[in-house]
C-alpha cells in the first residue's frame, strides 16, 4: 500500500507474533496440514483489507461486502465438495467432528438467532471495511484484538475454556505490540499534524 513500515512496527509484528505462538501452542510431534489453517485465515483475511483498500477508489463499500459474501459462499460451496470426497481416520473424525457433523436448525428460535448472527455480522463488516477505506490499517488493525478478550470471555462462561499461562503470556505480547503499534500511529499523527503550517 506504499505505507513505510519501520523498525517500530516490525517489532511490534514480531512481538504479536510470538504471542500467536504462545495461544495456539502448536504441537510439531503431531504436525498437519489443518494446523496451519489459522495462518492461512489471517493470510487471506489480511489479502481480504488489502484489496478493500486498493478498491476504496473504484467500488462503494456495498459492492465491496457483496463481492465479499459472493466470494464465501463459491470458497464455501467448493470447501464443502472438496471435504466430502477426503478420507479421514477415527481419530481425525473425533477431533474435528464440529466441523465434519451434519447440522440442522432444531426450532423456530435457532433460525432467528441465526438471522441476527448473520445482520449483525453484515454490520461488523461495514463497519470495519468502511474503516479501512477511510484510515491506515496499521491504525484500524489493532482494534480489531478486541476479538480475542470476547474469545476468552465466550470461551470461558459459555464452554468452560480457559488460557494457560502460556496464553495468558502470549495475550499479554499481542496486546502489547497492538498497543505499542497505536502508541507510535498516534504519535506520529500528532508530529504529521504540528509539521503542518497553521494557516
Amino acid at each position: 500500500m506504499g505505507e513505510n513500515i519501520g523498525i517500530y512496527r516490525w517489532s511490534a509484528i514480531l512481538i504479536g507474533f510470538i504471542g500467536v505462538y504462545l495461544v495456539l501452542d502448536p504441537n510439531f510431534n503431531d504436525f498437519n496440514i489443518y494446523t496451519l489453517f489459522p495462518i492461512f485465515c489471517a493470510f487471506f483475511y489480511a489479502l481480504t483489507v488489502v484489496i478493500q483498500k486498493k478498491t476504496s477508489d473504484k467500488d462503494s463499500l456495498f459492492t465491496q461486502i457483496l463481492h465479499t459474501y459472493l466470494s464465501a459462499i463459491v470458497f464455501s460451496i467448493i470447501i464443502y465438495f472438496y471435504v466430502n470426497n477426503l478420507t479421514f481416520t477415527p481419530y481425525q473424525l473425533l477431533e474435528y467432528k464440529f466441523v465434519l457433523i451434519s447440522w440442522n436448525i432444531p426450532s423456530l428460535n435457532y433460525f432467528l438467532l441465526l438471522i441476527i448472527i448473520g445482520f449483525t455480522a453484515v454490520i461488523g463488516f461495514f463497519s470495519i471495511f468502511g474503516a479501512y477505506r477511510i484510515g491506515s490499517p496499521s491504525t484500524i488493525a489493532p482494534y480489531e484484538y478486541s476479538l480475542i478478550i470476547w474469545s476468552i470471555l465466550f470461551g470461558y462462561f459459555i464452554w468452560n475454556d480457559y488460557l494457560t499461562i502460556k496464553g495468558m503470556a502470549g495475550l499479554s505480547l499481542i496486546l502489547i505490540g497492538s498497543f505499542f503499534t497505536l502508541y507510535r500511529e498516534y504519535h506520529l499523527s500528532i508530529k504529521v499534524s504540528t509539521d503542518q503550517p497553521i494557516r
